[in-house]
């Protein structure tokens, strides 16, 4: 049964021509703070103690209301895998309440591995600039 070693949020991440594993936009402090609205995300995990066993992920993602949302592949996510990475991409995610946001993943069915990663929504607020000299 896979386990997973450690696992990441952030705008896109991709295999390269080589095989290593590309991530942009990844947080540092491991908590993602995104307005609210429609967002393009990919979750990334990467897996220890995996032999090609069959994943079977399930996908969950629980507002900061407490209700769960199971998200479907193929429909809401793609998944990639190359060694011991695994892509979870989710083009088009709605996160509109303001909170915490938690995304579950389970792999396999016997002692599923679990991971959580949470992403904090904000409210979005336009953005004052002020021109000096400009007429």
């Amino acid at each position: 049964m896979p386990l997973v070693d450690w696992a990441l949020t952030c705008d896109f991440a991709y295999f390269d021509t080589t095989g290593r594993l590309c991530v942009i936009g990844a947080d540092a402090n491991g908590l993602r703070t995104v307005t609210s609205g429609v967002h393009r995300l990919t979750l990334v995990a990467h897996l220890v103690e995996y032999r090609d066993d069959p994943l079977e992920p399930i996908l969950a993602l629980r507002s900061p209301g407490g209700e769960w949302r199971l998200e479907q592949e193929g429909a809401d996510y793609t998944r990639e895998r190359q060694g011991s990475s695994l892509l979870f991409h989710l083009p088009r995610i709605r996160l509109s309440e303001l909170g915490t946001y938690r995304f579950e993943l389970a792999l396999g069915t016997a002692a599923p591995t679990m991971l959580e990663l949470p992403i904090a929504v904000r409210e979005l607020r336009g953005q004052r600039v002020h021109l000096h000299g400009a007429y």
